[in-house]
């Protein structure tokens, strides 16, 4: 084609996209314009490139492009077009409620509903709005569930939808948070006899109880009572049944059952019974009977036998779901005494329904407030009939309290840490019914920022190369947008302002610690990351050995010293090879100084003869030197005495001692008799030829024992060889 426009092969919402007039003609190109379904959005004259920005999905639609070319042969305008798709990541998000209506004390649930495109993989975060303020933020969860719902939870509700590129909010919905009513009886009893009274309240929420107008049903069908109270007048067992009440701003309450009966005994019993409650069962007569002995039972075991009290107190358990009997006997001592039996079934239920421990307006990050609440579901019955105030609660982190029992409901930390993350637990007790916990909530508080890594290609740099350093974190993604500082500190001081640096030549000043510190704007919080040593170094050149004796012949006992010298380089370490072989440091022969530049050996022998190296090397390069040769001789050898063999004498007899030797001579001989020197006296000792020779002219008792010679020579001031028989 003469003309082509081009575009990306999938685009999705938040993109980036760039259309391009693109032609093979040679020749110059002018009055480049594009259209959208054929109307003009740009004349770019010479350009090509049409930058659309961040694309939507109403950015989809059909684009063209012309151009007109400008050749030798004249001028010709040439169309290209194309159609954009804009795929969503995810399609406008709907709130929707689990329950409709909202009754004050139930659970309440939000769901921020929305679907992925199909080739859409973006991470989704969630919030939800109440009446425009943030309530729930930043999650990956598409719920705000409310444990309980309270009349002030009533409100306007939003959900945001956001990828990294995208946000979508849903519309508002309006939630109406309906009080619950709940019926009461007084007396606080469920069966009365016929002819009695009874009351009966619809009870509200205190904040409801202004300008209300109550309504009252019985088995479903509305009474004409307009009152939050009223009194049944000498019952009658038609008034039996299921009561239900609400008001003008409640919700329908739950039926309550009253049985009248028209019979003699009646065991009575509350309508609501609870955990931990006080239960007072009534063994009620109808007036004038003489029955005055009142045994009570669970099932058939026996709990009370005969009192003349009618009323049993009890404490309301789990394990009491029970039928529970009375029996009215005269006092008489038969068992055919005349007697009455009443019955009741008593089913306690836990008030605590529900117990839950969430977080409000998470994340959890390090040094903003972390706040987490226990909610509690408590049975509607309970919920108005009690008192709230008598609830405390305590929290607990892995297993160790961290909040007294006390009256909030809340944990707060103002400034929260790593160290705060952990599994919590709530626990709820209502005093004197117990306790009740709930399950683990895992808790992981984010860092705004991560530890900083100081990253160099290398940290051994060649002199004259180039360095480059840079300091890479990363910013939570809850905080893009705030202030964040990076710096690159050299031996303690700082060295660039930035959080990169570049050298374009290396020297050796440049050696150093490096390391780099971050921190937000206000520097609440300081992070460095690890020192990492720098070494600029230069490479070995021209390694060399060397040693002030110009002879290489060497005497036994003589020392010697080899320097190893180079012409360049730096950090250097030396290596010494004897004959090919490292020389050990440790050997006790072999003495290493000037940090392993010299080699001295105190006293030489025949084994330290051969060639000579030194290997001197840094981290970029190594040397090896020439080589040094040298031979290491005896100066004399070959001792021996004549005569040779144990000499036995008699008192005056005289001897004499001859010191030889078959290699290498010497002029200054010395003898020893039991490892002490001899020195001449003409009385005892007599040494002759130089002290080649020594007479004994009188043997005495004190010649007796061991006798050596040796041959000592001056090599040079201080330094004299031994050689010994």
């Amino acid at each position: 084609e003469d003309l082509i426009l081009q575009m990306p092969p999938n685009i999705h919402e938040g993109d980036e996209v760039t259309l391009r007039c693109n032609t093979w003609h040679s020749g110059s190109a002018v009055n480049t314009t594009f259209y959208k379904d054929d109307k003009m959005i740009k004349f770019l004259g010479s350009g090509t490139d049409l930058n659309l920005g961040k694309v939507y999905k109403n950015t989809s639609g059909k684009y063209k492009c012309t151009r007109v070319i400008n050749t030798d042969s004249g001028s010709k305008t040439f169309a290209a077009e194309g159609y954009i798709l804009v795929t969503e990541l995810f399609t406008s998000p709907e709130i929707r409620l689990n329950q409709h209506p909202v009754v004050e004390g139930a659970t309440m649930t939000m769901t921020c509903h929305t679907t992925r495109g199909l080739l859409s993989y973006a991470n989704l975060e969630f919030d939800f709005y109440k009446d425009g303020k943030i309530v729930q933020r930043f999650g990956k969860s598409n719920k705000y569930k409310l444990l309980p719902a309270m009349l002030e939870d009533s409100g306007s509700y939003t959900c945001e939808v956001s990828s990294g590129t995208m946000k979508k909010i849903s519309k508002a919905i309006d939630v109406n948070v309906q009080g619950l009513a709940v019926v009461s009886f007084t007396p606080n009893f469920v069966k009365i006899l016929t002819t009695e009274n009874m009351t009966l309240t619809c009870n509200v929420d205190p904040k409801l109880r202004d300008k209300q107008e109550y309504f009252w049903y019985k088995d479903g069908i509305r009474m004409d009572r307009t009152r939050q109270s009223f009194t049944i007048q000498d019952a009658g067992v038609s008034d039996s049944g299921y009561y239900q009440c609400r008001s003008t701003n409640t919700h329908m309450s739950e039926p309550l059952r009253l049985d009248v009966s028209n019979g003699d005994l009646i065991l009575q019993s509350p309508p609501y019974i609870y955990f931990g409650d006080n239960l007072l069962l009534d063994c009620h007569m109808r007036q004038g009977l003489p029955l005055l002995l009142t045994e009570f039972y669970d099932n058939q075991n026996l709990i009370r036998y005969r009192s003349q009290v009618s009323t049993l107190q009890l404490t309301a358990k789990p394990q009491m779901k029970s039928t529970y009997k009375c029996r009215k006997i005269l006092p008489v001592n038969s068992l055919s005494d005349p007697s009455y039996m009443a019955e009741i079934f008593i089913y306690p239920t836990d008030p605590f329904q529900h117990v839950e421990i969430k977080m409000l307006k998470p994340p959890a990050i390090t040094h903003f407030p972390l706040t987490l609440s226990c909610n509690v579901e408590v049975d509607p019955g309970f919920n108005l009939l009690h008192d709230r105030r008598n609830l405390e609660f305590a929290f607990f982190k892995d297993g160790n309290q961290v909040q007294d029992y006390g009256t909030s409901s809340t944990y707060q930390i103002t400034k929260a840490a790593v160290k705060d993350s952990g599994n919590y637990t709530c626990y709820v007790n209502y005093l004197p019914k117990g306790m009740r916990n709930s399950e683990q909530l895992e808790v992981i508080v984010e860092e705004i920022f991560s530890t900083p890594v100081l990253i160099m290609e290398s940290t051994i740099i060649e002199q004259g190369k180039p360095i480059n350093v840079n300091c890479d974190y990363s910013i939570n993604p809850h905080m893009e947008g705030g202030i964040f500082l990076a710096y690159i500190i050299k031996n303690g001081q700082h060295y660039s302002e930035n959080s990169s640096f570049h050298i374009a030549s290396a020297q050796q000043s440049d050696t150093g610690e490096y390391w780099c510190e971050v921190s937000d704007h206000f520097k609440t919080e300081v992070k460095t990351s690890s020192i990492v040593h720098v070494l600029v170094e230069e490479k070995v050149l021209d390694a060399k050995i060397s040693t002030v004796q110009q002879d290489p012949d060497m005497w036994i006992g003589s020392n010697i010293t080899f320097t190893c010298s180079i012409r360049e380089g730096t950090s250097l370490s030396f290596t010494w090879l004897h004959n090919g072989k490292e020389i050990d440091k440790n050997c006790e022969s072999y003495n290493l100084r000037e940090h392993g530049r010299v080699l001295f050996i105190g006293a030489l022998q025949q084994e330290h003869s051969g060639v000579y190296r030194c290997n001197v090397s840094n981290h970029l390069s190594s040397g090896m030197s020439d080589e040094l040769k040298i031979r290491v001789r005896e100066w004399a050898g070959g001792f021996f005495l004549s005569p040779n063999k144990d000499i036995i004498l008699m008192p005056d007899d005289s001897i004499t001692l001859t010191c030889s030797l078959t290699q290498g001579n010497g002029s200054n001989f010395f003898w020893i008799h039991n490892d002490r020197n001899l020195k001449q006296d003409t009385s005892t000792y007599e040494f002759r030829e130089g002290g080649k020779v020594l007479h004994i002219k009188s043997a005495q008792p004190d010649h007796e024992g061991s006798y050596q010679c040796g041959v000592k020579k001056e090599i040079h001031p201080g330094r004299t060889l031994v050689s010994k028989s």
